[in-house]
């Protein structure tokens, strides 16, 4: 909005006279400078900040290392005793050593038993006598369902 003296119209609708116009010419450019150093203050308390923050991390981080030494004190230790010297024997190769070690017997050792017989050998020595399949599998039931027992402290300790 102009007028007849050729001012410039303000926010709130009045116009501003030469004087005026300056003044604010002269307020706008102050708050310019002013935020501008405030922009700059706040960056630079953030940088701060931050390289702080990362000074912080570090000092924590190389603490513990054994490389990295934060006193000036020397260490110096006695001379270690010398090593006992290695103990070498010979070993002998035995060729024997499988067939004496194995624990697979010989077809003798082994019997095929029905589900019957196996639950009633499983009752006789105390043992859950049930028995889960699953994808063709067979498992006793202590081997999938846990005792009532289990986790429970012994009386042993």
């Amino acid at each position: 909005m102009t007028t007849e003296r050729s001012g410039q119209a303000s926010q709130s609708g009045e116009v501003l006279s030469s004087a005026g116009i300056a003044r604010r010419a002269a307020m706008l450019a102050e708050l310019d400078t002013t935020m501008a150093r405030r922009n700059i203050r706040r960056r630079a308390v953030r940088v701060s900040g931050v390289a702080s923050l990362v000074i912080v991390v570090a000092l924590f981080t190389n603490r513990g290392h054994p490389g990295v030494s934060t006193s000036n004190q020397i260490v110096v230790t006695p001379p270690s005793a010398p090593a006992a010297p290695a103990l070498i024997q010979m070993v002998e190769t035995d060729s024997h050593i499988t067939s004496r070690l194995s624990s697979v017997g010989s077809d003798a050792d082994t019997r095929l038993i029905g589900d019957a017989e196996l639950q009633s050998m499983l009752r006789e020595v105390g043992q859950p006598d049930g028995l889960v399949r699953v994808g063709g599998r067979t498992l006793l039931a202590n081997e999938v369902i846990p005792s009532p027992h289990e986790g429970e402290p012994s009386d042993a300790g």
